[in-house]
């Protein structure tokens, strides 16, 4: 049994070693049996008086005559708070970003489909066959005599602007052309004639013209000199005989053409290098047959040592050095140069 010194309460659990009332260390009740026992002082039982009253209670609540409580006090709501507003950069940023994307797979796409059509185009102005080797003859031969027929037995004259002198033309039949100067000195050569186009061999040298009604506007070189020419349309019909030099010559037509008339010549062009076989008809006629057995139709005239060619829409041009010809064409805008030798 232990007991606390202190207010003498004893404990019968020897496993406690503070008093539960003051916490003073307990000590063993056997230890001093002769010691003074020491007893707490009685409680006050006696009744104490009402504490003072508060200065700070609430009064209780009012309530009316029935005991209810007072009605609560109304007010008007709130409104509730405006929702706030997401921002739209976020979309605006995304549809810009889409934007350009499209318009970049747009270009792509476009460039994608022009050099197709450009490339397709290009073939297609060399290898398209214009049919049959019979009908392509005939087809090409009137529409030579068709175009001919503009300018066929017609008379014109006007100045070059080099020297402002004015000459006459007379467009004969058979390609002739007898081109009479202001003095009266007359030159023979020939001519071509491909819709409004007209392409002149005379005197060592070409002239081209396009016909605008009633007049021709022109350019020609002469010894490396470029000049303009042009000429207005005469009431008066071209002489029906054919071109004689004041000396008395015959036609340079038939002169120059016996240089290749019956004649083989094969080469290439330098945008494709494929071969070709340019045979110089009578007539004026030329059968030009592609490295893939493909024949196509057209003209040619010869004034010396120049060469011109019309076939397949579009115009070649040849100086022919000895067996050899070096030359230059334009197809569909496009520059391109060529060469043939002697077969």
């Amino acid at each position: 049994m232990k007991r606390c010194p202190n207010c003498n309460r004893t404990y019968t659990d020897d496993a406690l070693s503070f008093c539960l009332d003051d916490g003073s260390p307990l000590v063993n009740a056997e230890s001093d049996p002769n010691a003074t026992l020491v007893y707490p002082p009685p409680r006050d039982t006696s009744p104490q008086p009402p504490p003072p009253p508060s200065y700070n209670a609430q009064p209780p609540p009012s309530q009316n005559q029935y005991g209810a409580p007072p009605p609560p006090s109304w007010g008007p709501t709130p409104p509730p708070a405006p929702a706030r507003k997401k921002s739209a950069l976020p979309w605006i940023i995304g549809g810009l970003v889409v934007g350009v994307v499209f318009i970049i797979g747009a270009i792509v796409v476009l460039a994608l489909i022009g050099a197709s059509v450009k490339k397709s185009s290009d073939n297609g102005a060399i290898s398209s066959n214009l049919g049959s080797n019979s009908s392509t003859s005939n087809s090409s031969r009137s529409t030579s005599s068709t175009s001919s027929d503009d300018l066929l037995t017609t008379k014109w004259s006007g100045p070059d602007n080099d020297d402002n002198k004015t000459r006459t033309y007379e467009f004969l039949s058979g390609g002739d052309l007898r081109m009479t100067g202001e003095d009266g000195t007359v030159y023979c050569g020939t001519w071509t004639q491909t819709g409004k186009t007209l392409h002149i061999d005379i005197n060592g040298y070409t002239r081209e013209g396009n016909i605008q009604g009633q007049r021709i506007e022109g350019t020609g070189v002469v010894q490396g000199r470029p000049f303009k020419w042009y000429a207005v349309k005469s009431s008066e019909a071209a002489s029906t005989s054919s071109c004689s030099t004041s000396s008395g010559s015959s036609s340079s037509s038939s002169t120059s053409s016996a240089n290749l008339l019956g004649t083989s010549w094969r080469g290439p062009d330098s945008d494709d290098h494929l071969n070709r076989t340019y045979d110089f008809q009578s007539g004026g006629d030329l059968k030009m047959t592609g490295q893939d057995g493909t024949a196509y139709h057209g003209q040619w005239t010869q004034s010396g040592s120049t060469l011109h060619i019309d076939i397949n829409g579009y115009t070649r041009e040849g100086q022919i050095v000895g067996n050899r010809i070096n030359g230059t064409g334009v197809v569909q805008g496009r520059s391109f140069t060529w060469y043939a030798t002697r077969q």
